[in-house]
């Protein structure tokens, strides 16, 4: 049996020398090791790179890095099988290149261009029409690139080839679930099946990394770590490992899409308001532990609105997670003087949304001037329900450069807390015990934006919220299909109508990681004028 590497790396979109040089020092390193190494679809142009393929100057940088790779197999033992790309007759293809011996001895074109959810692949690439066999110490090895895996039709494509063992190459974005279908598509060919995909944060997609390894039965034999670079030498198939818990991974998910994030496009450390409620406690938590707690800035920022245990709240929350950057800013002053300067223009105008909406807007200006003068990221703190419903500040609650938890329910947000509360994340940079106090939990959500405000005043519960939403989002429903499974038509309607008259708030939301089936982000192309209805 052949030794295989699989090299889980964290490539950077469009950092070709950076990650050349990544993929050259672990290929170097595992060589002596193993007779083959793998690495993820796309390799060194980082995933997805989607309008830089449209740079001609970015293709031949690529394919002279690529050359280079191939190059750097004369002088070792290992055979390499990497991700790139190849140019012919004027077409461009998603290819997995096989190298040794200083030559490239096959190339593999993907055949399934995905198009659909965050994939665009077809305005780039053209596919290839048959799949196609390598062969390593006398062993045959069917190569597939990542969407090839998932047709349908795919047993019947491969129907007569001559394989052993199958090897994939991948850049599968994370989305809660995921990995256990991965899992469940590679069984289905009765041979060792080696499964390498991509790890890290880019933009709003995640890259989980969960490469592993099954035997000849199906059985899972290896798993390389979630969320983090890894390398594993294959030598036999015997063990069994499980799958990890789902609300680990998801945990882990956002904190790895705001590290990468963070990082590649180089700021240092963040900046968010602290309300004392649910979302901006997590939000905080995570980022702690994505960052480390030195990295994260708490503003508090009260008005005559905020309650004692909201300030109560807020203080414990940031001695639990041990931030040491932390201020408070009064704004009912300056509310007082925006009502001032706008008092002859309000003139005989009743109060209303307006002025709730102000004091958002004074809390965003205030995160953003922080922003300006320290070079802090500002994150986001609206969930995925908030978002649908309109129920966040354009312009305020809404500021930010990230939006973490904004493809996350508010029930979900509820489950990450108690999960965080009772766990530390393996790749924690901040591991405090039970970060986030029980009253944030168990108080009623309110924006505290008038007197006795609660989120339940003018929106369902968000036990039944939540289910509505993910009908009319995920599910795709109509309104009657979801009042015939037993909802409320006036809720359904209600929710349905936020949902359509809120769009343009959700153009201009700041990126943040995905995780659910289908988020706001690449996903959801709703044009903003439309008159359905949905009904």
């Amino acid at each position: 049996m052949s030794k295989i590497a699989l090299v889980q790396a964290n490539f950077t979109v469009g950092a070709l020398a950076e990650n050349s040089n990544k993929l050259l020092n672990s290929y170097k390193d595992c060589a002596d090791k193993s007779d083959l190494v793998i690495y993820p679809e796309l390799g060194i142009l980082g995933y997805p790179p989607e309008d830089l393929l449209f740079s001609k100057n970015f293709i031949a940088q690529a394919i002279a890095k690529q050359e280079d790779i191939v190059k750097a197999t004369l002088s070792q033992k290992a055979a390499i099988l990497f991700g790139g790309i190849e140019e012919e007759n004027g077409e461009l293809y998603n290819v997995a290149i096989y190298a040794s011996d200083g030559k490239t001895q096959q190339i593999i074109r993907k055949n399934s261009l995905p198009n659909y959810g965050v994939f665009d692949e077809k305005r780039f690439f053209a596919a290839a029409k048959e799949h196609q066999v390598i062969e390593l110490n006398n062993l045959k090895y069917l190569v597939l690139v990542c969407e090839d895996l998932w047709q349908e039709d795919l047993m019947q494509k491969i129907n007569g080839l001559d394989f052993q063992a199958v090897l994939v190459l991948n850049a599968s974005p994370y989305t809660q679930g995921k990995l256990s279908k991965r899992i469940d598509l590679a069984k289905q060919f009765g041979v060792p099946v080696y499964y390498n995909n991509l790890v890290g944060g880019q933009d709003s997609l995640v890259f989980d990394g969960n490469s592993f390894v099954l035997d000849g039965k199906g059985k899972l034999v290896k798993l390389l770590a979630g969320f983090k670079e890894d390398v594993c030498v294959v030598e036999d198939l015997s063990g069994e490992v499980f799958l990890p818990e789902q609300l680990e991974e998801n945990y882990q998910a956002l904190m790895l899409g705001l590290k990468d994030y963070l990082h590649k496009n180089g700021a240092k450390s963040v900046i968010l308001g602290l309300s004392g409620g649910a979302d901006s406690a997590l939000v905080a938590a995570i980022a702690c532990d994505a960052l480390g707690a030195d990295k994260v800035n708490l503003v508090t920022m009260p008005s005559r609105f905020t309650s004692k245990e909201s300030f109560s709240d807020a203080d414990a929350l940031i001695a639990n997670l041990e931030c040491v950057n932390f201020q408070e800013i009064e704004i009912e002053g300056m509310k007082d003087s925006f009502l001032t300067a706008l008092e002859p223009s309000f003139a005989e105008k009743q109060e209303d949304l307006t002025e709730e909406n102000l004091q958002a807007r004074i809390r965003g200006v205030l995160l953003m001037a922080l922003s300006n003068k320290f070079g802090h990221m500002v994150l986001a703190t609206s969930n995925k329900s908030e978002a649908a419903m309109g129920y966040a500040t354009l312009y305020g609650d809404m500021c930010g450069a990230y939006g973490l938890i904004k493809d996350v329910y508010k029930t979900e947000v509820y489950k990450l807390i108690e999960w965080r509360n009772k766990n530390v994340p393996s790749l924690s940079l901040n591991p405090v015990s039970n970060p986030i106090p029980e009253n944030i939990i168990h108080k009623a959500p309110t924006a505290e934006l008038r007197d006795d405000q609660k989120d339940s005043d003018s929106l369902p519960e968000y036990e039944v919220l939540d289910k509505i939403i993910y009908g009319l989002i995920e599910e795709r429903k109509s309104v009657a299909e979801l009042v015939v499974l037993g909802f409320a038509k006036d809720d359904v309607e209600k929710a349905n109508r936020l949902l359509r008259i809120s769009e343009y708030k959700r153009y201009q939301a700041a990126p943040g990681p995905k995780i659910s089936e289908l988020s706001f982000d690449k996903e959801r192309r709703i044009p903003l004028t439309n008159y359905f209805e949905n009904a």
